[in-house]
């Protein structure tokens, strides 16, 4: 499929992980919990550059990306997304804590017309990788989580053959 470190899971599955894990509060703990206080800093495109009405089954998927002063990384792997074979799914970037121009690289790649919906969460100081998707998966408005690291790249088909086989499985991890 294109990626170095590709992770599927449902919220129900990473819920029961942390529970199994022992894990309770902090981050682990809120995955999937919505609330009505404003998100962090965030660039949300409106709805008319995101698919008009997408399928559920896309509208349930997020893709979670965390990134720190990989500026051209992360923008070649948003343009990878932007060839997906489906349309009107979630993209949740968290640049943490960058020191260089990721954060205007990431506002002018949300000024273009884009077939997702891109949510950037902006860090100000380094939190490291997996408290940034931790963070992101609580943000995430899919019910499907979609883990993938800034230098992969997403082959066209990516989601859409993840999205047929999800009822199959709890959790699809790949290399």
């Amino acid at each position: 499929l294109g990626f170095r470190g590709l992770f599927f899971f449902g919220l129900g599955f990473l819920r029961a992980h942390a529970r199994a894990m022992g894990m309770s509060g902090g981050a682990i703990s809120s995955i999937g919990k919505r609330s009505d206080q404003p998100k962090s800093v965030t660039t949300q495109l409106a709805a008319a550059q995101a698919s008009q009405n997408p399928p559920a089954e896309v509208q349930a998927v997020s893709v979670v990306v965390p990134t720190r002063n990989r500026r051209q990384k992360v923008i070649r792997l948003l343009d990878s997304l932007r060839n997906q074979t489906v349309q009107g799914f979630e993209v949740v970037v968290v640049n943490d804590g960058a020191t260089d121009d990721t954060a205007a690289a990431l506002a002018q790649f949300s000024a273009q017309q884009l077939p997702f919906r891109l949510h950037v969460i902006q860090h100000d100081a380094p939190r490291g990788a997996n408290p940034s998707r931790n963070h992101a998966i609580a943000e995430a408005e899919g019910g499907w989580i979609a883990l993938v690291d800034d230098d992969c790249f997403a082959d066209p088909h990516w989601l859409e053959e993840l999205i047929g086989i999800r009822d199959q499985f709890s959790a699809i991890a790949g290399t």
